[in-house]
């Protein structure tokens, strides 16, 4: 499949501002602190895992939203060295 090189441009502009936030001081502070929520809402489902299951629900849901913006903060390097390595391959194409 190919995607378009405009696609791709503007996917290595959004990685390139998520890296950048990340590697400033409030973006380290904003990852450390999800780490943080991520270990609380474990420790949370660890406790109501017998209780109640409905609160059990909301701490699943919680964990999922907490590990979804970690996960978009931590990988955005990642995700740019692919998407600059599919520009790269979309110009040779071209």
């Amino acid at each position: 499949m190919r995607v378009p090189k405009e696609e791709i441009l503007k996917d290595i502009k959004t990685y390139k501002s998520i890296t950048s936030l990340v590697n400033q001081d409030g973006g380290k502070l904003l990852v450390k602190t999800l780490r943080k929520e991520v270990k609380q809402d474990i420790d949370i489902i660890i406790s109501l895992y017998n209780d109640d299951e409905l609160k059990l629900r909301s701490a699943v849901i919680s964990l999922k939203k907490d590990l979804s913006l970690l996960k978009a903060l931590t990988g955005s390097k990642k995700l740019l060295d692919i998407a600059l390595e599919a520009l790269e391959n979309v110009d040779e194409d071209e």
